[in-house]
């Protein structure tokens, strides 16, 4: 799932979106199986890392996040 997320980042986007793309409708699954990962293994990061519960929250693919996405090109 974390690699997924990796493939469809591009840019900033929010969860919102990132779910969409996903097709995935669980919000709760969705942060639980594919976000949280993420961030947690380093590929993607919050742009607002300060204020994590901000509903307009954006996410970023990190530099490590961007090479594992050129490497699977």
């Amino acid at each position: 799932q974390v690699k997924q997320i990796v493939e469809i980042l591009d840019g900033q986007l929010n969860r919102q979106e990132l779910q969409g793309l996903l097709g995935l409708s669980d919000r709760k699954h969705f942060r639980m199986k594919y976000l949280n990962p993420a961030i947690k293994t380093g590929l993607i990061k919050p742009v607002e890392p300060y204020n994590p519960k901000n509903k307009n929250q954006r996410y970023e693919l990190t530099s490590l996040g961007n090479k594992v996405k050129n490497y699977n090109k």
